[in-house]
């Protein structure tokens, strides 16, 4: 049995579809390195600038520290097994992209957040970190929809 969530693994028409963005969002600084691939910060040992490699190689994902940590090692630190790179020999991708709707709806809902955070700042209103920790987190999730367009386009 996979360590991930329930939720990570879906069967659609057949094929088992396994959601890379689990594995990429409990690591550090991860960037995308070309088309399929991207780059992160080790969760094995103390990592400064990106040194682990994960690639989708269609029937698994492939991950390799260049500090030399194996592949047991940094799965241990994710929480994760070697069993969850592969997702029970099913086709390993990027979860189904959701409707643009969806998007379009989640993006507003975040800009109506930091809208609200940019006019409490204005009004010199006392910031609370509750509410400070949702700015932050609005102002990624409106990052991580551009970039996702962005990605898209080229």
């Amino acid at each position: 049995m996979n360590s991930l969530d329930t939720n990570s693994v879906t069967n659609i028409g057949g094929v088992c579809v396994m959601n890379l963005n689990i594995i990429l969002d409990r690591l550090e600084k991860v960037k995308n390195n070309g088309k399929d691939k991207w780059l992160a910060c080790c969760p094995s040992h103390d990592d400064k600038t990106p040194s682990l490699a994960i690639k989708d190689a269609d029937d698994r994902l492939l991950i390799h520290c260049f500090a030399g940590c194996a592949t047991e090692q940094i799965m241990d630190a994710m929480g994760l097994q070697l069993t969850d790179l592969f997702a029970d020999g099913c086709r390993v991708t990027r979860a189904n992209k959701p409707p643009r709707r969806d998007v379009e709806r989640a993006l507003l809902h975040e800009l109506i957040v930091l809208n609200v955070a940019i006019t409490s700042r204005h009004s010199s209103r006392k910031i609370h970190s509750e509410d400070a920790a949702r700015e932050n987190l609005a102002v990624k999730r409106i990052s991580a929809i551009f970039k996702d367009l962005y990605h898209e386009t080229k």
